[in-house]
């Protein structure tokens, strides 16, 4: 070799890997995929034009993101429409019969760049920044200052972690409050084994403030336990956001995890989907480690214990008056059996508000009835609403006449109800969620920060199709 290889270097060196390489970011296995199978056209002289597939060119210069590959956009990234074809616009267009699906597993992997920041704010004083990210920061990438950059000739010393570790502390030239920046972020990886680059160039618009105080009170979870039945007897859970920005939100459909706390007839395989207030499908899942941010499910510490359960994670927008949103649960080819669908606010009191949940579902006995969940979070009470709905439910085969209890978290009773003008019928009332049918059940609590169950079966046994909802009152 001219000049000479130094054999102490040699490690430092780029390397390419193989794309099924799990222990090495999901960015160096794509790259080194391109690399092998595009390379030869797609550089500099080379018959494919538009991009440098060249591993050893910068990714910067290399022209594939935004372009060719573009964040969160598989429809609308060419090199995976091609590269996953098999007709005239496959590529390579000739010699090729089949599609290699595990690099587009990674492909998609890549695009979908589930690492992002969440927050920006003052901390201390006007010259540290606190970064929160959706998820584990790797210490190598995450604490090396020069992988963030600030406009307005704002200059960034150092990173070190915060108290938490997806948290970052930046050290900055001092920052003009009230002020609009934007911070980017190169190069940043999270925990995962194949872990996940924040997408190059990734921009975070922020006002230079100080972070606000989390609200007094709040839902942090809402769920039900149901039975969950064939085609239209699936579980429907419905949820609303209010607020002025987007809500962090985790969906969860458990059933086989259940089984370890003693139910019989689980649910064995949940299916998730989410749909916004105008009935659009917005996400669906099966088995939550399919998901493309499972590593951001993982760090939120509250993953299912069971491969076959479902999770939902993402940001929905919230609107001041209240955005609805509906979660559907089935089994997995119409199976049937208990469930457990849960709603988790992850931005623990800060931005809007999770007012409520209301999960539809069959009624029967035993262990088989309506469980429906709520965990008060804050420094004050939380004043919430609780209902049974049967008889004025327009579907058939309804719960003619639901009860309710409400049951603290070591399962003491503290109110039940039956038919809802017999206890409160003037304090519901004023809440303007009164039943509309008498024989239904309601309930009004101030509940301090802890875990609740709102317990909704059958007067004298009945079964039938309800409906449970808590709201969170004023």
């Amino acid at each position: 070799f001219n000049p000479a290889l130094n054999e102490a270097d040699i490690p430092n060196y780029l390397q390419s890997h193989i794309v099924t390489d799990e222990t090495v970011p999901i960015q160096t296995r794509m790259r080194s995929w391109i690399d092998s199978n595009c390379s030869q056209c797609h550089r500099p002289g080379g018959y494919g034009p538009g991009y440098d597939a060249r591993f050893y060119t910068p990714l910067a210069a290399q022209n594939l993101i935004n372009t060719y590959v573009k964040f969160r956009d598989v429809p609308g990234s060419l090199l995976y429409q091609r590269d996953d074809a098999l007709d005239a616009t496959k590529m390579p267009p000739l010699a090729k019969n089949r599609v290699h699906e595990e690099a587009m597993a990674v492909l998609r992997q890549w695009i979908a760049s589930p690492l992002e920041i969440l927050s920006v704010y003052l901390y201390l004083d006007d010259s540290h920044l606190v970064v929160r990210f959706n998820s584990k920061v790797d210490p190598e990438t995450g604490l090396d200052a020069s992988h963030y950059a600030l406009d307005g000739a704002a200059t960034i010393f150092s990173a070190v972690f915060g108290a938490e570790d997806d948290t970052i502390i930046l050290t900055t030239s001092p920052l003009s409050p009230d002020q609009s920046y934007h911070l980017t972020t190169n190069d940043v990886q999270d925990t995962a084994p194949s872990a996940n680059t924040i997408w190059p160039g990734s921009q975070f618009s922020f006002t230079a403030n100080f972070s606000p105080d989390p609200s007094v009170k709040w839902l942090a979870n809402v769920s039900t336990r149901v039975v969950v039945g064939a085609g239209d007897d699936a579980v429907i859970a419905g949820f609303i956001a209010q607020g002025t920005s987007a809500k962090r939100i985790l969906v969860r459909g458990l059933g086989p995890s259940l089984a370890e706390q003693g139910v019989t007839g689980v649910l064995a395989d949940p299916v998730l989907e989410l749909y916004d207030g105008a009935g659009t499908l917005i996400a669906t899942n099966d088995n939550w480690m399919d998901n493309a941010n499972q590593q951001e499910i993982i760090d939120t510490r509250i993953a299912p214990t069971s491969e076959n359960e479902s999770v939902i994670l993402l940001k929905l927008p919230a609107t001041a008056q209240g955005a609805d949103y509906t979660a559907v649960m089935r089994g997995a080819g119409d199976a049937t059996g208990v469930g457990l669908i849960e709603v988790y606010d992850l931005d623990a009191g800060l931005g809007p508000n999770l007012l409520n949940i209301s999960t539809r579902g069959r009624v029967e006995t035993a262990d088989r009835v309506m469980i429906g969940g709520v965990i008060v979070r804050g420094t004050q009470p939380q004043k919430v609403i609780a209902r049974a709905l049967g008889p004025s439910l327009p579907v058939t085969g309804n719960l003619s006449d639901p009860t309710l209890e409400l049951r603290d978290e070591n399962g003491a009773l503290l109110q039940s109800n039956d038919n809802w003008r017999s206890a409160q019928e003037a304090e519901i009332i004023a809440s303007q969620l009164p039943p509309t049918d008498d024989k239904e059940a309601a309930l009004i609590a101030t509940l301090g920060p802890a875990s609740y169950t709102a317990i909704v079966r059958g007067a004298d046994g009945a079964i039938g199709i309800a409906l449970v909802e808590i709201y969170a009152l004023p």
